[in-house]
């Protein structure tokens, strides 16, 4: 399991006693100056992305192999009124991090080296995506855009400019999560 914290840490913690009072930190991962608004493992365990929130506009790619620093950072927007990261998953099989911001872009980083690389920026149709969730054959990528929830394709080319698909027929306001 693993944790953010306010104080810019994240916390691994070992389960392995078997019960919730032998739960302990692990290790402690050190990189944020401040509140670690999202956290997500590769699907393979080796590797850790985290989105700083607030003064820390920073995604940061940890080896969990390796002690110490943060691996690579792969998006730094450290300067107030910039763009803010909001989702971050990995696509499993694509070997790709996809975070989103708050003007309403989506962006591949390839990982599979092992040192991330952007590989294609999606402009959706509106801003602040709080919320996104990548399909099992890693072709579409869902998003909640405001009230509206849209699927990109993330197989397509970026010179394609392709019309993204929006899911219709409930109430999006109910929409608290995707998966």
């Amino acid at each position: 399991m693993v944790s953010g914290h306010e104080d810019g840490c994240i916390r691994l913690w070992d389960s392995s006693g078997g019960t919730s009072d032998d739960l302990v930190p692990s290790r402690i991962l050190k990189g944020h100056r401040s509140f670690v608004r999202n956290i997500k493992f590769s699907p393979d365990g080796k590797w850790l992305a985290s989105a700083g929130y607030r003064e820390d506009l920073r995604v940061f790619f940890w080896d969990l192999r390796s002690k110490g620093e943060p691996t690579h950072c792969v998006f730094d927007n450290h300067d107030k009124g910039k763009p803010s990261i909001y989702a971050i998953d990995f696509a499993r099989g694509r070997h790709a991090l996809i975070t989103t911001d708050s003007l309403g872009r989506i962006f591949e980083w390839k990982t599979g080296s092992g040192q991330p690389e952007l590989s294609k920026t999606i402009q959706a149709e509106g801003d602040w995506i709080f919320k996104l969730a990548i399909s099992q054959n890693n072709r579409w990528i869902a998003v909640v855009e405001g009230e509206k929830v849209f699927l990109h394709d993330l197989a397509a080319q970026e010179d394609e400019h392709p019309k993204p698909v929006q899911l219709t027929g409930f109430d999006t306001r109910e929409i608290w999560a995707l998966s």
